[in-house]
């Protein structure tokens, strides 16, 4: 049996080397390695305290609306002293508009209750709210970013309207509730695909087990 020369071992390595780099570039190469990448990062820093989400929880809406096209986005979180889900942070909205999301609060009734807020289930962690569905209740209708287009007949299927949103529960290992990311309107007003709403539910999935 001839031995390879070591010319030939350098030669089949740097090949080697070559067919990973352009496998797995150090670049991400589209949407969903940039996803990766950025979640990767901010995963990677200190654990998160449970008391003060607040940070954490805005570099992920940020991943949310730059590679998940959403342009709308509040996150709600449990508060400690009383038990009620309450909204913290906010990305894509009107001031008016935040200040009305600030004054709600919630039980875990309210929000798993399907006759307080009827709903379509997309994934396991995510629902979606159609606008021919919302309720009409105190305090809500001020939290839309364009409230004067409420009630308009939907058009298409496809085309998302205002009062449509969508809700991606944070919850921890043991099932208890977190917390929700509320999202609205994409960036080309169209229902989000498949692969969006997937990356929604693992994005979710994965910090609701960091928080916790």
């Amino acid at each position: 049996m001839s031995e390879q020369s070591p010319s030939g071992v350098a030669t089949s390595t740097l090949q080697l080397s070559k067919l990973v780099r352009d496998i797995c570039p150090p670049t991400p190469a589209d949407k969903n390695e940039r996803i990766m990448a950025e979640l990767e990062k901010i995963l990677s820093q200190s654990r998160v305290r449970s008391d003060a989400p607040i940070l954490f929880l805005e570099q992920v809406m940020s991943i949310m609306y730059r590679h998940l096209d959403f342009s709308e986005l509040a996150v709600a979180f449990k508060d400690p002293r009383d038990g009620l889900f309450r909204y913290i942070a906010f990305m894509g909205m009107r001031r008016d508009a935040e200040n009305a999301y600030r004054k709600l609060a919630y039980n875990t009734d309210d929000v798993f209750s399907q006759s307080k807020y009827p709903r379509i289930k997309c994934t396991p962690s995510v629902d979606f709210f159609p606008s021919e569905l919302r309720p009409e209740r105190d305090g809500e209708i001020e939290t839309f970013n364009r409230p004067g287009l409420l009630g308009q007949q939907r058009t298409s299927l496809d085309i998302l309207q205002e009062g449509d949103y969508f809700c991606a529960y944070l919850q921890s290992q043991r099932g208890e509730l977190m917390g929700w990311f509320d999202l609205a309107r994409t960036k080309d007003g169209r229902f989000p695909s498949g692969n969006t709403l997937r990356w929604l539910n693992f994005i979710c999935t994965v910090v609701g087990k960091v928080i916790a």
